[in-house]
């Protein structure tokens, strides 16, 4: 992945830290809900972000 600088590396964090927790957090949680098992994916998608 290519670093364009600083705001690309927050957003990558912040939206990665995100699709990590929505499966965790209550309030989150029922907007991944319907996903189904794709739900896990998001949560993979959110670790390779962070990573």
């Amino acid at each position: 992945m290519v670093n364009v600088g600083s705001l690309d590396r927050t957003l990558r964090f912040v939206v990665g830290a995100v699709l990590l927790v929505a499966v965790f957090v209550p309030p989150l949680a029922g907007w991944v809900a319907p996903l189904g098992a794709w739900k896990y994916a998001l949560t993979a998608w959110g670790a390779v972000m962070i990573g």
